[in-house]
């Protein structure tokens, strides 16, 4: 690391303190040295201005101090702008670093014809010593380290989402009366903790390179805490997931009293979990129809869904949804109890693992940490702090100010609400229109600053006149765009309805995804269907297993059909029909994709002939290059089965090559799902 330069100590004494000192010596008859140590003032310095003032008696105040404007390359005023400019880009999320600033400057500089150092034009950026100087001049500005924010909060986090969620809470609040006084208005949400905590300060050896700390694991095990907090300033007690499949009583050993115990694999909030704690908080605030409550949450999967709009309903708890990406701003818990929650875990984290050296801390032992950190975030103050500064409670829309807007101006684009067909190129056209204005006013203003004399202009180009602030181009895509969420009152009946229908299409697409075949009707010429010459056929004997007689053993025949157009079935009486709809306990060909075919048996009929439900897989057919079709027979429990399947009882290839009777009409098929497991050691 490189050595911090020297700070230059000059420049610190004001005219008038210097002119102060120089009067105490010429008229008060002190000592130089005297006056020096009363006033602070270095001895050299002032027997210069003595010297230099009896040398003139008409010395102007400004000579008093050391003219150290004349070599300063911005005015006042300039700097001014400059630092307005860098503040706004901090607030808009795209702040500039310390190089980039001083590249901003040298632009500046150039483009108001503004002499600079040599220095400046070899590096083609102002120097270090005038970033530092600058900093000092604007106490306003300082070097600060950002903290990671996501496009989607930055642009959700806008006028229009916020309205929208006042407008909601004003509604809700007017309907019912008896939750405007806040005892009845909660606020619920997840925060995840893990048995591998964040390190607190330590004291340790000065100039040490590297200071290490004792964690359970490199990556710990998450446990989802469920906080119900009321804009009264009280809470209810948390519910705790674990990522187990069954939850235990002993994994809730030190957690918050009342507190609720979940299991999940994963340690996620589900929403199958979410109506347990819907139950819990139903339990704790005695909410019903006569006593109704107010229940603001994020617009997460697992909190919206149709029995959970149900429940709610039942039980009087009106839910309102925060805009998407936006909990940091308005949401309670992310705004004021959180952030403490988590120092105190970590805190108690730390202390479990002074006390237990060498063992690593498990799942079990965090409820006891979060009974320790919980009652010491979730403070009254804390709770009414965030609920205020959210403007939930008391209700306040102007809570945010227009700079706090400031992130989502990059992407805001105008809309033509009166013509939609051609709003999109009245766009893009008014977008072209300000780059070429834009461009124009860079050279007019180039221009005029450059003038032959050398002098400095009166009309000074702002940062903000050439480089703009940051502003997203519009995005082209071909896509459908999806429905972007926000806030609403899901209890509503419109809501519920909405939800329903997402069911339905939910349930449909599902069906849809599904594997399928088309039914495929074969035309078959009666007259010209002629039964054909038998073809090679392969016997196998299949033994049973838990038989030693020879007696018992079963000789069956599979024949490859796969070359002929007319097929022969064994032992059929009477022409087949191919147009027949299958049955229950009918063997049927199943066709899935990459030519590959099944034999299974029907079980009972889902949808009224087109859909079925079938198991018993036993033989597989593979397609080649030339048509042809192989078969083999395999064992039941290396196919995969699913649920529902069309039927493909025919499959006609190149000119009705193949075929397969539906009915009862292959007694072989019969045997073969009998001995199917025979049958898959004989073919291997």
């Amino acid at each position: 690391m490189g050595r911090k330069p020297k700070e230059r100590k000059i420049g610190t004494v004001t005219a008038k303190q210097m002119s102060a000192a120089v009067d105490l010596v010429l008229k008060d008859n002190y000592s130089i040295r005297a006056a020096a140590e009363r006033l602070n003032i270095k001895f050299q310095t002032l027997h210069r201005y003595v010297t230099k003032k009896r040398r003139n008696p008409d010395i102007p105040l400004a000579g008093m101090a050391p003219n150290y404007a004349v070599r300063r390359i911005f005015s006042a005023e300039q700097e001014d702008e400059l630092g307005e400019y860098i503040t706004k880009c901090s607030k808009m999320a795209y702040g500039i670093s310390t190089k980039e600033c001083r590249k901003l400057a040298f632009e500046m500089a150039i483009r108001n014809n503004i002499k600079v150092p040599d220095s400046w034009h070899v590096c083609k950026s102002a120097g270090v010593e005038w970033m530092r100087h600058f900093l000092k001049r604007r106490r306003n500005i300082s070097i600060r380290q950002p903290e990671a924010c996501s496009l989607s909060r930055l642009t959700s986090f806008n006028p229009y989402n916020v309205g929208l969620f006042f407008d909601n809470l004003e509604s809700v609040l007017r309907r019912i009366p008896q939750v405007a006084d806040g005892n009845r208005i909660f606020n619920l949400d997840e925060s995840g903790v893990t048995t591998a905590h964040k390190p607190r300060k330590i004291l340790a050896e000065k100039g040490s390179k590297q200071v290490n700390q004792c964690t359970s694991a490199e990556r710990g095990a998450l446990v989802t805490i469920c906080s119900i907090v009321s804009a009264a300033g009280t809470y209810l007690p948390p519910a705790l997931v674990f990522p187990r499949k069954y939850f235990k009583a002993h994994m809730l050993a030190g957690a918050p009293a009342g507190s609720l115990g979940l299991a999940n694999t994963s340690g996620w909030m589900t929403s199958d979990l979410f109506i347990q704690v819907l139950d819990h908080f139903i339990k704790f605030t005695n909410s019903c129809s006569k006593n109704p409550t107010l229940l603001i949450y994020d617009n997460h999967e697992s909190h919206i869904s149709l029995v959970t709009v149900e429940k709610t309903r039942k039980f009087g708890v009106n839910i309102l949804t925060l805009p998407p990406h936006c909990s940091h701003r308005m949401q309670p818990l992310d705004v004021s109890v959180f952030g403490p929650c988590k120092s105190y875990y970590n805190a108690a984290v730390d202390s479990w693992m002074l006390r237990n050296p060498g063992i690593p801390m498990t799942i079990y032992q965090v409820a006891e940490c979060v009974g320790e950190a919980h009652p010491k975030a979730f403070t009254p103050a804390n709770i009414i702090a965030g609920f205020k500064r959210s403007g939930i409670y008391p209700l306040n829309r102007s809570v945010f100010s227009e700079a706090d807007f400031l992130n989502a101006s990059v992407t805001d684009c105008p809309i033509d609400l009166e013509s939609p067909s051609t709003s999109f190129q009245a766009r893009k056209n008014d977008d072209l229109n300000k780059e070429t204005n834009k461009t124009n006013l860079k050279c007019d203003s180039t221009d005029n600053t450059e003038k032959s004399d050398g002098k400095r202009s009166t009309d000074f180009v702002s940062p903000e006149a050439f480089r703009g602030f940051p502003k997203a181009a519009f995005r082209k895509t071909n896509r459908k765009p999806r429905q972007r969420g926000k806030s609403k009152i899901i209890t509503d009946s419109p809501e519920k309805h909405v939800l329903i229908e997402k069911e339905k299409e939910k349930e449909l697409n599902t069906r849809k995804g599904m594997k399928k075949t088309k039914h495929v009707l074969a035309v078959w010429d009666t007259d010209e269907l002629k039964k054909p010459e038998m073809p090679a056929a392969e016997s196998y004997v299949c033994k049973d297993s838990d038989s030693s007689d020879s007696d018992n053993d079963v000789s069956v025949t599979l024949a490859d059909s796969s070359g002929d157009e007319n097929y022969w079935f064994p032992d059929v009486e009477k022409e087949p029909d191919f147009f027949k709809q299958p049955e229950i306990n009918d063997f049927v060909l199943v066709e899935f994709p990459n030519k590959i075919f099944y034999i299974a048996k029907v079980i009972s009929e889902i949808v009224h002939g087109n859909e079925y439900e079938w198991s018993e897989l036993l033989g597989r057919g593979v397609s080649d290059a030339s048509g042809r079709r192989t078969w083999a027979v395999v064992q039941v429990d290396q196919i995969p089965k699913p649920r529902y399947n069309s039927i493909n009882c025919f499959d006609r290839g190149a000119g009705a090559r193949s075929a397969w009777i539906v009915g009862k009409v292959v007694r072989v098929l019969g045997l073969l799902c009998k001995w199917t497991k025979c049958f898959g050691r004989g073919a291997s």
